[in-house]
Parts: C-alpha cells; structure tokens; sequence
C-alpha cells in the first residue's frame, strides 16, 4: 500500500506544474485576450489543481482555484468582460496559489501554526 506521503509528493510535483502552465497561459491571455486557446488551457489546469487539491484535503487551495476557474469560464462563455479589476483579481490569486502550494510544500498544510476550526 502507498503511504500518503507519496501521494503529497506527486500532489506537489503536479500543483507546480499546473501552476508554471497557468502562469504562462495567464500571461500569453493577458497579452492577447483574442486567444481562446490559451483561456481554455488556463481553465482546465485551474480546474485540474482544484480537484487534485480538493481530493488530498487542501480546502483554500481548491476554492481559491474554483474562484479562478469561475472567472475564465464566464470570460470564455462571454459572461465577464476582461477589466483591470479582473485581471488584478486574476494576478493575486495566481500569487496566492502559488504561496499556498509552497506553505504545503513546508508544513503540510494550508496555515501556518495551528489549524483553528469554526
């Protein structure tokens, strides 16, 4: 049986790559937002790292991705106009994803400290 701890390694090895895609693609979108190709692409690894996150119990982790995940699919489906706000909302949440993937990659989990429950 595979320990758990193997399943977190490939968790992380896959999160990175996700994310090194999605940056690249957030880029490319941002300089040409006429290219559906790379929405498309942004938004089935925003929903891959959603999924793999909700799956190994990385709630923020997969909400975060969901927020993202919603914001690429009403501007593919032409729901959501790209506007400065969303590109800024699109930019820290990038960031933040990539600091939660790092927090884990430390500590194993999505907080620092103690986990506080509601």
């Amino acid at each position: 049986m595979t320990d758990l701890a193997d399943y977190k390694k490939l968790y992380l090895k896959s999160a990175r790559k996700h994310l090194k895609i999605l940056s690249k693609n957030i880029a490319l979108f941002l300089k040409n937002p006429s290219n559906q190709s790379v929405l498309d692409q942004a938004h089935l690894h925003t929903h891959s790292l959603k999924s793999q996150s909700l799956v190994m119990g990385y709630p923020k982790t997969g909400a975060l991705c969901r927020s993202l995940e919603t914001i690429f699919y009403k501007i593919k489906e032409r729901k959501k106009i790209l506007t400065n706000a969303n590109i800024k909302s699109i930019q820290i949440s990038l960031q933040q994803l990539t600091e939660l993937i790092q927090l884990i990659e430390k500590t194993g989990q999505e907080t620092r400290g103690k986990v506080v429950s509601s």
